[in-house]
């Protein structure tokens, strides 16, 4: 059977400025005849890429770094609440998934169109018992990298191995994510030489980390075919979202520790159909999500309270940082035209927390660190959790503060 394995972390966005990368292999039954060295690529190149190395094909396997499957319209999907168990522990994070997240999994995000267009089947156990046809699954290489590194579970912290944070990014770290890698592919030795070149990079950058992470989707899809069906975990289910991940001990145990807490299936069969659909709940929001309360009318001509739009606040932020200041939280509700109570800065919270995603993806300042408290003339609490900085104390939540603040003020922001 002539399969092909392709590796894709999407970036989740369709952003020139930060494409994703995807990389691919082609076998002879269990042999490599072919290595794709990984690749920067937008969707739409990932696409033209996967049609070309799926020539001829018998099986195709595409392990996917995004959520295929977002049916919540807030908070995060079940199965993320298990690898955040696993992730958390080590000192990483895991960005929710939700419906909410505009521009991210909302009906109009660049996902979804790539997802219907490539035709591909979320049936990963289908694809492991030889069935023909084009396959994919998610996957996770944060999830991953214990159990294929277990050096990293072992010392009990997360690797910093993303350039693009260049505060906590360790050399070290990207030495021991790549030469951990290259070992635990030793079976696939064009993949696993490529891992040993990456250990040798002197300077990495995001586009490295970027080729990196679709190396071990390939690495994860290469175990989850050609490994014992041991060696690796369906979490979740094709209702609410799922992860293929290698599990290895004790990453494993812990794993499933956290999903029978969270009541989330494990190699369940019964919630995993033979032929799921690409999307689900992709092409409009869950009925609860539809059904908002009618805003009150303003009271004597006062601002209206109603929903923060994330796009809007983008927009204000960025011309605040272009014009070198800083806004309180009322002050942001008032340019939006909202009344400042509570309901209004819950919503304003919210928009915040999703502007903190879309600046991580796209490789910009926290902008949410222009908005202060009156009272304090720093952000609140939420900003210094986004940064991992909860414990700071008062003087060196100034000193985050005033650094990240003078990167947003520096940053070209887009002027929309």
């Amino acid at each position: 059977m002539r399969t092909v394995l392709i590796g894709f972390d999407s970036a989740w966005t369709d952003n020139r400025r930060n494409p994703g990368a995807i990389a691919a292999a082609v076998f002879e039954g269990a042999c490599s005849v072919t290595f794709r060295e990984p690749g920067l690529v937008s969707f739409a190149q990932a696409g033209t890429f996967i049609e070309d190395v799926a020539r001829g094909a018998d099986r195709v396997l595409i392990a996917l770094d995004q959520p295929t499957i977002v049916a919540n319209a807030a908070g995060s999907r079940p199965v993320e609440k298990v690898a955040a168990s696993l992730i958390s522990a080590l000192g990483g994070g895991v960005q929710p998934a939700n419906i909410g997240r505009v521009g991210l999994f909302d009906t109009s995000a660049p996902g979804w169109r790539f997802l219907r267009d490539v035709g591909a089947r979320q049936d990963p156990d289908a694809c492991r018992r030889g069935e023909t046809g084009r396959f994919l699954m998610e996957v996770f290489p944060a999830l991953a990298l214990p159990s294929l590194v277990p050096a990293i579970y072992r010392r009990g912290r997360a690797a910093k191995y993303n350039p693009a944070n260049r505060d906590k990014f360790r050399l070290d770290d990207w030495r021991l994510v790549a030469d951990g890698l290259a070992e635990a592919t030793a079976g696939f030795p064009a993949l696993s030489g490529w891992f040993r070149c990456a250990a040798q990079i002197a300077r990495p950058d995001k586009s490295d980390q970027d080729m990196l992470d679709a190396s071990i989707c390939l690495a994860i899809a290469h175990r989850w075919l050609f490994a014992p069906r041991a060696a690796s975990l369906i979490l979740g289910d094709y209702a609410t979202g799922y992860i293929v991940t290698p599990a290895a001990e004790p990453a494993r145990s812990r794993l499933i520790a956290a999903a029978r807490r969270y009541n989330v299936p494990v190699d369940d069969p019964g919630t995993m159909r033979a032929a799921a659909p690409i999307t689900v709940a992709a092409e409009k929001p869950p009925r609860a999500a539809q059904q908002e309360r009618p805003a009150r009318p303003p009271v004597d001509g006062a601002p209206s309270a109603r929903r923060v739009e994330t796009d809007a606040l983008y927009q204000l932020l960025a011309r605040t940082a272009r014009e070198g200041r800083t806004v309180t939280y009322g002050e942001v509700a008032a340019s939006l035209g909202l009344s400042p109570h509570q309901g209004t800065m819950a919503s304003l919270t919210r928009a915040l927390r999703e502007l903190s995603a879309r600046n991580r993806i796209n490789r910009e300042p926290q902008i949410m660190a222009l908005v202060v408290a009156k009272d304090t003339d720093i952000p609140g609490p939420g900003f210094f959790q986004t940064l991992g900085e909860a414990g700071a104390d008062n003087q060196e939540q100034r000193r985050i503060f005033a650094r990240e603040r003078d990167r947003c003020f520096a940053f070209a922001w887009p002027d929309t």
